[in-house]
């Protein structure tokens, strides 16, 4: 079990940064369109501590990214993009810490210590999610992705 105290805690814990670390490069748009944010993020990502999606900066990130990849078709594996939104309004305005693309289909997730059962994201992980229930996190993830996208 991961021992963290804070959200921002936990999002740099798999992340390797939080909207913490960010506030001053998100910027605050009165537009809330969510292909326009996501299209946004993917935009910023050299500006998110040197993220590559298709390599996770950190091990909690690289596992699941490993996890999700392994129910996958090898096209699927080669396509699959994990991009760090934390801060941006992405994450204030839809829920999304962070998400997954394969050709345009994405599986939002919102990372938090709260047990709460409702969010915004199409996925919620918490600590023991990463590494006690990492297999039903990433069929979940796999769900999403493997959707039309629209």
């Amino acid at each position: 079990m991961i021992n963290v105290q804070t959200g921002e805690d936990f999002e740099r814990l798999v992340l390797g940064i939080s909207h913490v670390d960010i506030r001053n490069l998100s910027r605050r748009f009165g537009e809330y369109d969510f292909r326009a944010s996501v299209a946004e993020v993917k935009k910023m990502q050299g500006l998110f501590n040197n993220w590559n999606p298709k390599r996770p900066k950190t091990e909690l990130s690289m596992n699941l990214f490993q996890t999700v990849s392994s129910m996958l078709s090898e096209e699927q594996k080669r396509k699959l993009r994990l991009f760090v939104s934390v801060g941006t309004r992405l994450d204030f305005h839809f829920g999304t810490d962070c998400f997954f693309e394969i050709s345009g289909s994405v599986a939002t997730i919102d990372l938090t210590i709260s047990n709460w059962k409702k969010c915004k994201a199409n996925v919620l992980v918490r600590p023991i999610d990463i590494y006690d229930h990492q297999i039903r996190v990433a069929k979940r993830i796999v769900r999403f992705l493997c959707k039309t996208p629209g």
